[in-house]
C-alpha cells in the first residue's frame, strides 16, 4: 500500500530531486512506494521544478494568451493550471500539456465556428422530403457537427433527426416503416392462424382498408391542407384525420379529400364520445362550439 502521509525519509526526499525533472511523478511514485499526488506535493514543498513547470506566461496558443500560472494543479497527471485570455474576450484555466500539445487551442469559441460552417449545418432541407419524413424546421439541439430538423413523418407523428441521418437515407421515417417492414417479413410460422395473436380473422375489413398507402396518401392531404394543425383547438400533436361523413357508411367518399378535416387526438374523441351517428352537420356544431 502507498505511504501517503508518512514522513519522507532523506533519501525519497533525495530521489526526489534528482529525478523529477526527468521522470513523471507516477514513475518516481512507484519507486518510492508514494502515491502520484504525494509526490507532486512533496516536490513543489522541495522547490523542485520539472519541465511541467516551465514558464508559459505571454505565449500564445492558438486564440489563447497564457497570462499567468495559478496555484492549482491538475490531479491526473501534476501538471499546472494557467489562466489563459481568449481572443474572444473569455478567460479559461488549461493545463500545460493540453497547451504544448495544441489540443486546447480556444474557450470553446473555435469549435463553435467550426461547427456553423461544417457542410452538415449549411443544408437548408426545409420542406424536403426524405422517405416519409418532411423536414420542417431547424433546431438548436446538435448531434456532432449535424443540426437536428423537426421533421412531419406521412403517418402524422413528428420527430427530430439530424441532418446526416437525413441526407444519407439512414432515418426514413418516424419508426413507423421499421414496423411495417417487420411484419412484413414475418415469417409464414407467424402469420395469419398461425400467429399467436390469431382471433379467427375479425379484423373488419374497414379496419384494413385503413392501414393502406391509398388510405395513409389521403391522410397526408388533408393533413396539408389543414396545416397539420388540429381545426377545433388549433394544436399541432398527435393529429387524426377524421371523415365529415362516416368511413364505414360512405365507401366512396373514403379517399375524398372534402370529406376529411384535422383533429387532435382529444378532440376527435370528443366528437365521437358526443355523437354517435354523425354527419356534416353535427361537425359544424362542434367546431363552432
Amino acid at each position: 500500500m502507498s505511504r501517503a502521509y508518512l514522513d519522507y525519509t532523506p533519501q525519497e526526499d533525495q530521489f526526489i530531486i534528482d529525478n523529477y525533472g526527468n521522470m513523471s511523478a507516477q514513475k518516481i511514485s512507484d519507486g518510492i512506494d508514494r502515491t502520484c499526488g504525494a509526490v507532486i506535493s512533496r516536490a513543489r514543498r522541495l522547490n523542485v521544478n520539472s519541465p511541467r513547470s516551465k514558464d508559459l506566461s505571454g505565449k500564445k496558443f492558438g486564440r489563447l494568451l497564457v497570462l499567468e500560472r495559478t496555484d492549482e494543479i491538475y490531479k491526473s497527471n501534476g501538471n499546472f493550471m494557467w489562466k489563459c485570455l481568449c481572443d474572444c474576450g473569455k478567460i479559461i484555466k488549461v493545463q500545460t500539456s493540453s497547451l504544448t500539445s495544441w489540443n486546447t487551442k480556444s474557450c470553446g469559441c473555435l469549435k463553435v465556428e467550426s461547427d456553423k460552417k461544417s457542410p452538415g449545418n449549411m443544408l437548408d432541407l426545409r420542406e424536403k422530403r426524405f422517405g416519409r419524413l418532411i423536414a420542417l424546421y431547424s433546431t438548436k439541439e446538435r448531434v456532432g457537427s449535424f443540426v437536428v430538423w423537426k421533421c412531419r413523418c406521412d403517418c402524422g407523428n413528428y420527430h427530430n433527426v439530424p441532418t446526416g441521418y437525413l441526407t444519407s437515407g439512414r432515418t426514413k421515417s418516424c419508426g413507423c416503416l421499421n414496423i411495417e417492414k417487420s411484419i412484413q417479413n414475418l415469417p409464414n410460422d407467424y402469420k395469419g392462424e398461425k400467429h399467436w395473436n390469431w382471433k379467427g380473422g375479425i379484423t373488419p375489413k374497414e379496419r384494413q382498408a385503413r392501414n393502406t398507402q391509398k388510405y395513409r396518401t389521403w391522410r397526408t392531404f388533408v393533413f396539408n391542407r389543414d396545416s397539420y394543425l388540429c381545426q377545433k383547438c388549433t394544436k399541432s400533436g398527435y393529429l387524426h384525420a377524421h371523415h365529415v361523413l362516416s368511413f364505414d357508411d360512405y365507401e366512396n367518399l373514403r379517399y375524398d379529400i372534402d370529406n376529411g378535416i384535422t383533429l387532435c387526438a382529444s378532440c376527435h374523441r370528443i366528437f365521437h364520445i358526443r355523437y354517435d351517428n354523425y354527419n356534416r352537420d353535427c361537425l359544424e356544431e362542434y367546431l363552432d362550439e
